[in-house]
């Protein structure tokens, strides 16, 4: 008898009995229990724009209002950037020997499919 699957699509594969992302499999019945978590990004040039942002709009305290409307401009700008940066999306499972992070994407619409998928799977 063929396993029900619940999901097949690129390098990911649900079905009732297990699960394969990227060639690595688990059998459903070691998994506990599935989440999906969001990581946010780490943004080091934009902080590192915001900050040099706020050195020219101290400095335009000297300098004039010139200095201080590029310096706002900086800040704006590296805000802009970094709320524009994707998240890392990424699935936990509670297995057995433990939690094991499991796909991590960009692609928050894929990890809810699987996500979706594996909960079916684990009913």
């Amino acid at each position: 008898m063929a396993s029900t699957i619940y999901l097949d699509e690129d390098d990911v594969r649900v079905t009732k009995t297990e699960l394969v992302i990227s060639g690595t499999s688990t059998a459903t019945k070691d998994v506990l229990g599935v989440s999906m978590r969001k990581e946010a990004p780490f943004g080091c040039l934009p902080n590192m724009f915001i900050g040099i942002g706020a050195l020219v709009l101290l400095a335009g305290l000297v300098q004039g209002l010139l200095t201080i409307a590029v310096g706002g401009l900086i800040i704006a700008g590296a805000i802009i950037w970094y709320k524009r940066l994707p998240s890392t999306y990424y699935l936990l499972l509670d297995t057995v020997k433990g939690k094991v992070r499991i796909l991590d994407t960009k692609d928050k619409d894929k990890n809810r499919r699987v996500h979706d998928a594996l909960k079916k799977a684990l009913e």
